[in-house]
């Protein structure tokens, strides 16, 4: 590769935009699409660091002692840990954004004497769609934090984990 660098720089120059774009969005397309992007992304970044080709083996060739590496030309990609706690942050937001779509969509239904089985599953239809988006922002979440192990688990703990922590007694999301 020419330029090693240039997948990092890629990186660090759309992420910010991207999660800007996933809390400040109103097209719910648009940004299921954004979510979709950012757990692509987080993945490539997670797989450069974990390339086996990248590694590859000392072969042996042509006479004694000689050998060839079978490695791949590889560039490494990865989210900071700055970039991490803006991003932890923005996935948040959009998490509890999408659970306030759900228990709104629920309600409504429930709200309507006229709604039948019909409009249940449409409703399910409505919440696949934002299962998919949940999907989407944990898995950018999860290959971040494989990305960095342990060192991240204080960035965690000071962002989302103190969602994560509200069992008992329910926290305000949790409610209603």
């Amino acid at each position: 590769m020419s330029d090693p660098g240039l997948a990092q720089r890629t990186l660090d120059t759309l992420l910010p935009p991207l999660l800007v774009r996933l809390n400040e969005e109103h097209d719910s397309e648009i940004m299921y699409t954004i979510a979709e992007a950012l757990s692509e992304q987080t993945r490539l970044c997670y797989d450069s660091l974990t390339d086996g080709a990248a590694i590859g083996q000392a072969v042996p060739v042509g006479g004694e002692g000689a050998v060839k590496s079978t490695a791949t030309p590889h560039t490494t990609c990865m989210v900071s840990l700055s970039s991490a706690e803006a991003l932890f942050k923005a996935v948040q937001a959009a998490m509890y954004d999408s659970m306030d779509r759900r228990k709104m969509s629920a309600k409504q239904l429930a709200a309507n004497p006229d709604s039948d089985a019909d409009d249940m599953e449409g409703l399910k239809e409505d919440l696949a769609v934002e299962d998919e988006f949940m999907v989407n922002l944990v898995d950018t979440v999860g290959f971040v934090i494989k990305q960095h192990r342990s060192a991240i688990m204080p960035l965690v703990a000071a962002t989302i984990g103190k969602c994560c922590v509200c069992i008992q007694p329910p926290c305000e999301m949790m409610r209603d």
